[in-house]
């Protein structure tokens, strides 16, 4: 199964842009966990940006960046969102509201706590009527989605969009699921033509006994291990140079992965 990378981004913490993310995956800069600078996605309208959390408003714009990089319209595209736990913050407030008395759990907060409400934010803002995938499998969860993605368009021959996304939870939920940093990551894919393209290309070359591929850039590797998203940054640091990546895909299950620089 093969892919053309059209459009990538990065935000999160230390991360503005897929510009700032290229250079620290170039090592030109080092990356720092700095406070996160909250997105404004342009889909949101100003009501819905002040209530939406940061783990939403993070996945939209990183989408939003990853479809103009692409030159693609968003409500066009298959759409692959994943994410280890969800919205965190949202949880949070749903737990503490089912401790108080008469249980006052505020609709928006219920209405946002399904896996599935950034993919229902996306196609709602967009207009968008394609397939929408929402999923969840732990560590794996990036790797899982890319599979799911790379079969949308290698198969079914349908651009798609991936995004993964993560956010530390409030405590006492992160004692009991640390999450390294706020970060969220977008690939838009679609089929390689025999008229070639300027992105990378992606190939599967098969399943890999494992272990996953680390980063090269060693600043980088508690962002890898401490955040389900990170598990990308294997792959994007090869997007420029070409190689072979190994991606875990669920647990036990590694896929090997071949890059294919324009």
């Amino acid at each position: 199964m093969r892919a053309r990378v059209e459009g990538v981004s990065v935000v999160g913490s230390g991360i503005a842009d897929w510009d700032q993310a290229r250079a620290i995956l170039r090592g030109e800069r080092a990356w720092r966990a700095e406070p996160l600078k909250l997105p404004s996605p342009a889909l949101l309208s100003p009501n819905e940006r002040r209530r939406a959390s940061p783990f939403v408003r993070m996945a939209l714009r990183a989408a939003e960046e990853a479809c103009e990089r692409a030159g693609r319209a968003p409500g066009s595209l298959d759409c692959v969102f994943a994410s280890a736990l969800g919205d965190g913050s949202v949880a949070h407030a749903v737990l503490s509201a089912l401790t108080r008395e008469g249980r006052p759990v505020s609709p928006t907060h219920f209405h946002n706590s399904v896996h599935n409400a950034v993919a229902g934010y996306w196609s709602i803002g967009n207009a968008n009527h394609e397939a929408g995938t929402s999923l969840a499998a732990g560590d794996g969860s990036f790797g899982t989605a890319l599979l799911k993605a790379l079969l949308s368009v290698a198969v079914e021959g349908r651009p798609t969009e991936l995004v993964a996304v993560e956010h530390p939870f409030p405590e006492p939920l992160a004692a009991k699921r640390p999450v390294t940093a706020p970060l969220a990551v977008a690939l838009v894919l679609a089929p390689v033509s025999d008229e070639g393209g300027d992105g990378p290309v992606i190939r599967m070359a098969g399943a890999s006994e494992g272990p996953a591929s680390e980063p090269r850039m060693t600043g980088l590797r508690d962002l890898w291990a401490g955040v389900s998203a990170g598990r990308a940054i294997p792959l994007l640091e090869a997007l420029g140079t070409s190689g072979s990546v190994v991606v875990e895909a669920g647990r036990g299950y590694f896929m090997a992965l071949e890059v294919e620089a324009p």
